[in-house]
């Protein structure tokens, strides 16, 4: 049987023919030489395929908006490798706290003990039915990480510890952990350390009950987490999106200051990076790292108003135009 010669719906082209294809689609270029070293550099998928939606003619989106030049496309780029970093940078420093703060409550009140008996007994834990399971195999994945049974290069500290201590603390214990593994060994600690973990890492001045602020810190964490992977993986900015969906209005509860607008509460459940952002600034609450993390921002927002190849700062990311202030307002109340 004859087969039909095959076609592929999105062939080679050269990079002379990708440029062809963009001054086609009508962006324009006035240097052909530039716009060819940028493709070599980021690659036409990265500067067309990402976060050009807003830049495109809704009833024909694969024509580009009038005066829309190579330049902006380049700026976005930019600008999207500058600010991924940033939000990184402040998503591990959040980490890190989670996994001190959780792992000096399973130190104070289950000991140090990694051996049979100690802090990984499942006495300690959850006792609810419908944890069982997953006491059970959160407990088995951390012995196995103390007992080096894992894929992958370790660090040196459980290796030192693993050679020269009878046993591995807590505190070391947590370094090769995942975010994900520390939200799991969170979710099956006793109700009276979730309410413990979650109160020490949300704003001290918060007011909610002990159930809204294990649901909410719950929520909040795991929206971090998928973000993180998206930031770890350099996923396109504009296009992040976490499965866990946090209302917002939670948001100016926790923080007991509408740092999101009303407007914006409207939307309720949101899993976007405008999203990510007022979750970051819940578990921000060492003043010096948020003020770093918001003049970061601040700089690339200024990149952009300085510019003469400009674009919409909030039609292509999401994110609001006054964010600066907005955190600055936060600063200044924790600060006094």
């Amino acid at each position: 049987m004859n087969r039909e010669p095959f076609s592929p719906d999105k062939p080679f082209r050269t990079y002379d023919e990708q440029i062809d294809l963009l001054i086609a689609r009508g962006l324009i270029i006035q240097d052909r030489g530039f716009a060819k070293h940028s493709l070599q550099t980021y690659s036409y998928y990265d500067l067309v395929n990402g976060n050009v939606e807003p830049l495109l003619i809704s009833e024909h989106p694969d024509h580009f908006k009038d005066g829309i030049t190579f330049e902006i496309l380049i700026q976005i780029r930019i600008i999207e490798d500058f600010l991924k970093p940033v939000f990184l940078s402040q998503i591990l420093k959040i980490e890190k706290t989670f996994k001190t703060t959780i792992a000096y409550y399973v130190s104070e009140n289950f000991g140090v003990n990694s051996n049979i008996g100690g802090y990984l007994d499942s006495s300690h834990y959850s006792q609810a039915s419908s944890r069982k399971k997953r006491v059970k195999r959160t407990l088995k994945e951390i012995r196995d990480i103390n007992d080096g049974n894992v894929r992958g290069i370790q660090g040196s500290p459980i290796i030192y510890y693993r050679t020269n201590h009878n046993h591995i603390p807590p505190w070391i214990s947590v370094m090769e952990f995942t975010l994900g593994q520390t939200i799991n060994w969170y979710k099956i600690l006793p109700l009276e350390g979730r309410i413990s973990v979650a109160r020490q890492l949300l704003p001290s001045n918060i007011t909610l009950s002990d159930q809204k602020c294990v649901e909410y810190f719950t929520a909040i964490i795991s929206l971090i987490r998928q973000f993180r992977n998206h930031f770890a993986h350099n996923d396109v900015l504009s296009q992040m999106q976490s499965r866990e969906k946090v209302n917002m209005k939670i948001i100016n509860e926790i923080l007991k200051i509408p740092i999101v607008k009303s407007s914006e509460i409207l939307n309720k459940n949101m899993n976007n990076l405008f999203a990510c952002v007022f979750c970051i600034l819940v578990l921000s609450n060492d003043t010096n790292q948020l003020k770093i993390f918001t003049s970061s921002i601040n700089g690339a927002m200024e990149i952009v108003e300085n510019s003469a190849n400009t674009f919409n700062f909030k039609e292509i990311f999401g994110l609001p135009t006054d964010l600066i202030s907005r955190i600055q307002r936060l600063i200044d109340i924790r600060s006094n």
